[in-house]
């Protein structure tokens, strides 16, 4: 699997930024934004390249790879070898990341390579779309399709105004919507992605972008997994009352707590690293 000029180009700029410490985890970069992972102009910004506590980690552990990859190509070398001899590690470098084709390639070749490892991820990576409304529920991408036969509306209906929902009610919800997610991917002869993104689009994922946010003016936010479950679990801790009185939320967004359950059931079942809530102006 090749990645285009775009998503070369893009990979690469995304860990020079990062080597230098330059992406701002909430704020779109300049450069990043100029194309989307499709390569299209005037896109936003990849979701998983915001992810950088996993990104960050791998680059701390990259040079245990570095020192992996010299210790096997010097010992390959013969004895008596006279002339030059390669230095460094992974693509002649030390440390850092000097080159993400020489990472794969390391990768590719079974070393323990942590740069080549996200890269083949995000070149393998499947993007599913989720329109989400108050009476709709439509997941497509990558051959999967499915109209959900339950709305958000129908799931916690019982729910408090003042206490916060019981944990098997959620428990519940949640498991009802996996269901109809592997039942999907049975049926259609699919395989659960070992990686994917997700985005939340509809009047719903722009309430939960404003959620997210805490900004009543936003049309987009891009998150990690971990985001997600924490915004699950904030509005699972209060009652209805207290769901609807978030900064960013307007009096038509409604209780959200329902909608997440159906987004946290398809991150789960699908593995989406990256999600991205509502979508960027002009799209």
């Amino acid at each position: 699997h090749v990645a285009t000029g775009h998503q070369s180009a893009l990979l690469e700029l995304h860990f020079a930024e990062l080597n230098k410490g330059l992406v701002d985890e909430h704020v779109q970069h300049p450069r990043l934004g100029e194309v989307n992972e499709r390569g299209e102009e005037g896109g936003t910004v990849d979701p998983v390249l915001l992810a950088r506590r996993q990104n960050r980690q791998r680059i701390r552990q990259d040079g245990a790879a570095h020192a992996r990859h010299a210790d096997g190509r010097d010992a390959a070398i013969p004895s008596g070898h006279e002339g030059p001899r390669p230095t460094g590690g992974v693509g002649g470098t030390r440390q850092g990341v000097k080159c993400l084709h020489a990472h794969y390639a390391a990768f590719l070749a079974g070393e323990q390579d942590p740069v080549g490892e996200w890269v083949h991820e995000q070149l393998n990576r499947v993007t599913y779309t989720v329109d989400l409304s108050s009476s709709m529920v439509r997941l497509s991408g990558d051959k999967l399709a499915l109209d959900f036969p339950v709305i958000p509306n129908e799931l916690l209906a019982d729910a408090s105004h003042d206490r916060p929902p019981h944990p098997i009610d959620l428990t519940n919800a949640i498991g009802e919507v996996s269901d109809l997610v592997d039942d999907a991917l049975r049926t259609q002869n699919l395989a659960r992605p070992s990686s994917s993104a997700l985005n939340v689009i509809g009047e719903t994922g722009t309430a939960l972008a404003r959620l997210e946010t805490g900004s009543e003016s936003a049309t987009e936010s891009s998150v990690d997994r971990e985001v997600v479950e924490e915004l699950f679990r904030m509005l699972a801790t209060d009652g209805v009352t207290g769901r609807l009185d978030h900064p960013g939320l307007l009096k038509n967004d409604g209780d959200l707590l329902p909608s997440l359950c159906i987004v946290v059931a398809i991150v789960r079942r699908l593995n989406c690293g990256a999600v991205t809530f509502g979508q960027a102006s002009g799209q």
